[in-house]
């Protein structure tokens, strides 16, 4: 058993997780194996930066690494191999420099941020340990300023910025000898560290482990109280209070807090009786509105930078009237056949429905914001779009938000969870793709010239239904509030 950056990344976040991960390996879902792949790519770009530079073997590369190191027959090595006792690790770029070794970790990420420091000084920690002197520490990201002028390949030098972070060293060295005793002590034990249940389980989401650690906590505990503090939380969980139905009726809470608590405890739907007043400020023709967007490491179109946010799909329902009977709703929807840049047509086949609507009906300030960056982009149609939809805008997240308090919604509001819990019979759990993230990786494989044109077809016609799906959840949550108001 090894200790890697990876078990003391996830030692920092709970002990037991770095215990799970390494003895019971989940499947790779669609989005980890993407951002792999991505990973890979700009590796791949990153090395073309230093062009007398060894490519090791990634399996049995202990031998060669050592041969590399103690040769000049490169300036730089890429994928170096390093184990000292239970550690071990592997160097995106090792590049030599006056008096040793510079040491860069290279990211997709659009920034340095803590966690890249921390892996990077983990390398640091074991290679030192090795007799490697490291004389330098950097990041390698991605240059968000980069404005791609088109061509068969990216610019190393300015897709990829490098920063130093060896000022830093005395900070850091110290907690990751820290987390690597705390990790050797969490992997080596038979029966795993305590269960300990806090703020670590559910944030930023729910942890992967969270039905196996703590299967009487997928739901109806504090955590999934919506708009509770986190510190008030941990204080709780402190008091020995982990469950919402135990929360006393004297701990301060705003008042769509308490209401949802109670909600939670006595398992019926609270509605507001404003609701009804809320619901009637949507006006007919009504559009329902949704858009798919894609943000990728690599710039995807001439003229486009990195993680700039591509409009490439919509989808609507229009209703004539607020109780109109399914058969007559009228659907349209825009998703583009070819690889080319999608903004100008998204936004000239929209116009037309934004202007014929009275209201228009979105899930969240998404909708807005991506029209706003449209016009901020001057694509043509962007600003006619824009200033059409802020006049006519409702959006009907923040009416569930402020006027249901439902049990069966765990703290959250998001359309995947208000639709089955407020329509019943209807859920996403029968698509190919379930959420917008999969959409962004769906539509990078759809036009990828490595993809065949009938899996284009299919992930074509799989895109097709989950926007198709968002607009029709929102028409049948739209009208089952209306009957329930």
């Amino acid at each position: 058993m090894s200790v890697t950056k990876r078990a003391v990344k996830l030692v920092q976040r709970c002990p037991r997780l770095a215990w799970y991960s390494d003895r019971v390996r989940l499947p790779l879902d669609e989005t980890a194996r993407w951002r792999m792949a991505m990973g890979n790519r700009i590796g791949d770009i990153a090395r073309q930066r230093y062009p007398n530079g060894l490519l090791l073997p990634w399996k049995d590369g202990l031998e060669p690494t050592k041969a590399a190191l103690a040769s000049d027959v490169a300036d730089a090595l890429f994928e170096a191999s390093f184990q000292v006792d239970d550690l071990v690790t592997r160097v995106d770029v090792l590049e030599r420099i006056p008096g040793g070794w510079r040491l860069i970790e290279f990211k997709s990420g659009a920034s340095v941020k803590a966690e890249y420091e921390q892996e990077a000084f983990f390398q640091t920690y074991v290679l030192e340990r090795c007799g490697v002197p490291i004389q330098d520490v950097c990041i390698g990201f991605v240059n968000t300023g980069y404005c791609w002028p088109g061509g068969d390949e990216y610019d190393p030098n300015e897709l990829l910025r490098v920063e130093s972070v060896w000022e830093k060293r005395d900070k850091w060295l110290p907690k990751i000898e820290a987390a690597v005793r705390v990790a050797r002590e969490a992997m080596f034990r038979e029966d795993g560290p305590p269960r300990l249940l806090a703020r670590k389980c559910f944030r930023p989401d729910d942890c992967d482990y969270l039905e196996r650690c703590h299967p009487e906590a997928t739901e109806g505990t504090i955590f999934h109280i919506p708009d509770i503090f986190w510190r008030d939380a941990d204080a709780l969980v402190e008091k020995g209070i982990v469950f919402a139905k135990d929360l006393p009726a004297d701990v301060d809470q705003k008042e769509s807090t308490r209401r949802t608590l109670a909600a939670m405890q006595s398992g019926v739907p609270d509605i507001d009786p404003a609701l009804t007043r809320v619901l009637d400020m949507v006006k007919f023709p009504a559009l329902f509105l949704d858009f798919e967007t894609v943000g990728s490491a690599l710039p995807l179109f001439p003229g486009t930078k990195p993680y700039e946010n591509i409009q490439f799909q919509w989808s609507a329902h229009v209703l004539e009237a607020p109780d109109q009977p399914e058969s007559e709703w009228k659907h349209i929807e825009y998703l583009p056949t070819d690889a080319s840049d999608p903004r100008e047509s998204f936004c000239s086949s929209l116009l037309p429905l934004l202007m014929n609507a009275a209201s228009v009906v979105h899930y969240s300030p998404f909708e807005e914001r991506q029209l706003g960056a449209l016009n901020s982009a001057e694509i043509p149609g962007g600003k006619e779009c824009h200033e059409l939809l802020r006049a006519k805008q409702w959006d009907l997240m923040v009416a569930i938000k402020e006027n249901v308090f439902h049990p069966g919604f765990k703290g959250k509001v998001s359309i995947k969870v208000t639709l089955p819990n407020l329509v019943e019979g209807f859920s996403y759990e029968g698509l190919t793709i379930k959420d917008g993230q999969a959409a962004q990786i769906a539509y990078l494989r759809m036009i990828d010239p490595e993809t065949s044109p009938a899996d284009a077809a299919q992930i074509r016609a799989d895109l097709l239904a989950y926007c198709r799906l968002d607009t029709e959840a929102m028409v049948r949550i739209f009208q089952a509030l209306r009957t329930a108001a």
